[in-house]
């Protein structure tokens, strides 16, 4: 299980959650791939899932995150997200998104995400 930040359209607020992961061995620095697809509405109307790698410098740290989401005209607009409605671009971000931190040492594995990690988040959504 890794812990993630989950910002859902079926609520208000975003919070952790626990995503269960498949590993690729047994040695303490494998692959670690996470099941992303339960946490997430609508797999009929929209069966894929997006996602992007997002790096955050602040000062000399660089932080890179996994940013995984569904979106689509026909899904709920999401309230957990801090972004602003704008006039041009309709009544704001419709699915659910979800962030993973990526490990340093391994850039197609996954970690816990930690208190600092999840004010990065925030902050990161909201631009």
């Amino acid at each position: 299980m890794i812990r993630c930040r989950l910002y859902s359209a079926s609520h208000h607020r975003p919070r952790q959650v626990a995503v269960p992961t498949r590993c690729t061995g047994r040695v303490r620095f494998t692959n670690r791939y996470p099941y992303t697809e339960c946490f997430f509405d609508n797999a009929i109307l929209q069966p894929y899932i997006h996602n992007c790698i997002v790096n955050v410098h602040e000062g000399n740290n660089i932080y890179h995150y996994a940013f995984f989401f569904k979106r689509h005209c026909c899904l709920s607009i999401n309230n957990s997200l801090p972004l602003e409605k704008d006039d041009n671009h309709g009544p704001g971000f419709r699915g659910d998104v979800m962030v993973m931190r990526v490990s340093k040492r391994n850039h197609n594995s996954f970690i816990n995400m930690r208190e600092r990690d999840t004010i990065l988040a925030d902050w990161v959504i909201g631009k």
